[in-house]
C-alpha cells in the first residue's frame, strides 16, 4: 500500500500497534481519557448559570426515582 491512509485508517492502525505492545505486556493496560484542561474562568463564577441548574436537577431526578 502506496497511498496515503485516511485519517481513519490511521487511527485504527495506531490503536492496533498499542494493543500490540500491551498484549506483550509493555506500556500501561489503562489508557487515561484525554481531557482538555480546566478553565480557569469556567470554576471563577458558573454556580449560578444554568449548566449548575441542569447538573442539580439530574441529581434531583436521581434522588426522586429511587
Amino acid at each position: 500500500m502506496t497511498q496515503n491512509p485516511t485519517p481513519f485508517e490511521a487511527r485504527i492502525a495506531r490503536i492496533e500497534a498499542r494493543r500490540a505492545l500491551f498484549a506483550s505486556g509493555g506500556g500501561s493496560p489503562t489508557i487515561p481519557p484525554r481531557r482538555p484542561p480546566p478553565l480557569p474562568e469556567r470554576h471563577r463564577g458558573t454556580e449560578s448559570q444554568p449548566g449548575a441548574t441542569g447538573l442539580i436537577r439530574m441529581v434531583w431526578s436521581l434522588l426522586r426515582g429511587r
